[in-house]
């Protein structure tokens, strides 16, 4: 049975900058909604407020996307101890200190574990989080680079075209999770 997937906006702001969302749909659009949160979509409307393109293509998107999912009341209390968790204490994300606000992620998390589903982020403090708790709940976690792996598995992608997505994120100055950095121009790396 397939279950929601969750993304958060750095997620779907790193596929917007490439202009590639239709991989994120490809290879996830016969999974049930929700797709985001409202947190997610509060934080790419403030981006095409403030001018940036890649956040302009996701709300282009958002008819694929849906209703944005909203927190219930038991998840309404657990987003911020889920949203302390995710800071150093000082109310910044530790990889990214100019961000002050996690509530996307926060949120993502929540709603993945309420459907049993997935949470993808290539958010590196919210992905060690969400992992951890994955242990002890039905949820699962990815990153973009397993997207693309999984892609390249499926036949929808070949190796080169993964290296070309990994890396023009990267160009485009967005951050996939630092244990892949140094890899993802191998196209071998696409093919584990």
């Amino acid at each position: 049975m397939l279950t929601p997937i969750l993304y958060d906006a750095v997620t779907l702001n790193n596929f917007g900058a490439i202009d590639s969302l239709n991989v994120l749909q490809r290879r996830h659009e016969n999974h049930p909604e929700p797709r985001w949160t409202e947190q997610v979509y509060e934080e790419i409307e403030k981006g095409v407020k403030l001018g940036y393109s890649h956040c302009k293509r996701v709300i282009d998107q958002k008819l694929w996307f849906g209703e944005p999912a909203k927190l219930n009341h038991k998840e309404q209390i657990q987003f911020f101890q889920t949203l302390a968790a995710l800071s150093d204490g000082t109310g910044k994300n530790k990889e990214e200190p100019t961000v002050t606000k996690n509530h996307g992620e926060a949120a993502s998390i929540l709603v993945a574990e309420r459907h049993e589903g997935t949470f993808m982020t290539d958010d590196a403090a919210a992905y060690d989080f969400a992992k951890k708790r994955s242990e002890t709940r039905k949820t699962n976690v990815i990153a973009s680079i397993d997207l693309l792996r999984e892609a390249v598995a499926m036949g929808e992608l070949n190796n080169d075209k993964a290296v070309a997505l990994a890396t023009g994120i990267e160009e485009k100055g967005r951050f996939l999770r630092r244990i892949h950095s140094d890899k993802i121009r191998d196209p071998n790396y696409f093919s584990r």
